[in-house]
């Protein structure tokens, strides 16, 4: 399926907007995979942020089917994050994030990242999503 390129999807745009391209949403909105950018490298803070904008762009995704632009929230907050190998520049770096818990207008999300099809990173992530 295409998708419309992330900057469309979130409020996050260049030079701060680390995700290259969405690669698949559950029909639900339950899941979504993407793929970041990567030319230095990316450490557990990027990768944080990298699962936090895939993130607002799934809700994106789901605010667009209903009719809406693009997401507004914010990560209020982070637990668990452990990175446990070095990403290094220009190599394939793929997120998963998966719905946990929702309780309005929070959400839990945990987050798996992948370098190369290897395990990297997990961390959950804790969200407010914004009215548009």
């Amino acid at each position: 399926m295409q998708f419309p390129p992330p900057s469309e999807l979130t409020s996050h745009q260049e030079p701060a907007l680390l995700v290259d391209q969405l690669l698949a949403v559950a029909p639900d909105g339950s899941w979504a995979e993407s793929r970041l950018l990567n030319p230095e490298g990316l450490d557990l803070l990027q990768l944080i942020e990298g699962s936090a904008q895939t993130v607002a762009i799934l809700m994106g995704v789901t605010l667009r089917a209903a009719g809406g632009l693009r997401a507004k929230g914010m990560l209020v907050g982070v637990i668990n994050a452990e990175q446990s190998a070095n990403i290094p520049a220009n190599a394939v770096v793929e997120v998963r994030v998966a719905l946990s818990y929702r309780f309005p207008p929070f959400s839990l999300f945990s987050a798996s990242v992948t370098c190369a099809g290897s395990p990297v990173a997990t961390l959950e992530l804790k969200t407010m999503a914004q009215p548009s």
